[in-house]
């Protein structure tokens, strides 16, 4: 690795320390793009988005987008790229056992699609992922874990799947009380408590 590739794989490390920080994105941008990488371009287009970018985005993510995955190539299905990083992903059931395990790639994920027995490995994934707003498909499993953990401070929404008993909704961090129904979304408020869409008492 000669020192060209060590700067950028600092900046790249820089961007997953701070995902919020588009400075770090457009920094890395044109380090990128001095190498002709077309991650730079990508970077660039989904910042800066005018009449044609979206398309010249999406072919882009279309020709590298799983090399751009890199140790989560095996893990993940992508389901977007925002501002030039993995955005929002489904885990892979056959990629259980193999998960990379605090990879600095899970650092822009904000949603994640989760599959019956992730929670065995979500204490691996949520530490790392510094981004993570929303878990779909959550079923009673992953709520028993949650109600065990410190949570991201940015999560927000949870999507439930299957019934769950109010048991497992009383070991959350914060209150909900109310059996999930099938499909459900709850959401965070502005204090930090679990609430039920339409104001739901729970």
């Amino acid at each position: 690795m000669d020192e060209v590739d060590t700067q950028i794989a600092a900046l790249f490390a820089q961007v997953y320390a701070e995902p919020d920080d588009d400075e770090l994105r457009h920094i890395l941008a044109d380090a990128l793009m001095a190498r002709s990488d077309p991650r730079g371009e990508l970077i660039l287009y989904q910042l800066r988005p005018e009449a044609d970018h979206p398309q010249r985005a999406m072919r882009l993510v279309q020709q590298h987008g799983l090399s751009w995955l890199g140790p989560l190539r095996d893990v993940v299905i992508p389901l977007a790229y925002e501002r030039g990083f993995l955005a929002s992903a489904q885990v892979l059931v056959t990629a259980r056992a193999n998960l990379t395990r605090a990879c600095g790639e899970w650092a822009t994920v904000h949603t994640l699609e989760l599959d019956a027995n992730d929670a065995k490995v979500m204490p691996e994934m949520i530490p790392v992922m510094r981004s993570l707003r929303a878990l779909h498909r959550v079923n009673g499993a992953v709520l028993h874990w949650l109600g065990t953990c410190a949570l991201p401070t940015t999560l927000a929404t949870l999507h439930v799947t299957k019934r769950c008993s109010p048991d497992s909704l009383s070991a959350l961090p914060r209150t909900v009380r109310q059996v999930f129904a099938p499909s459900s979304y709850h959401v965070r408020d502005d204090d930090g408590a679990w609430v039920t869409p339409g104001g739901v008492a729970p």
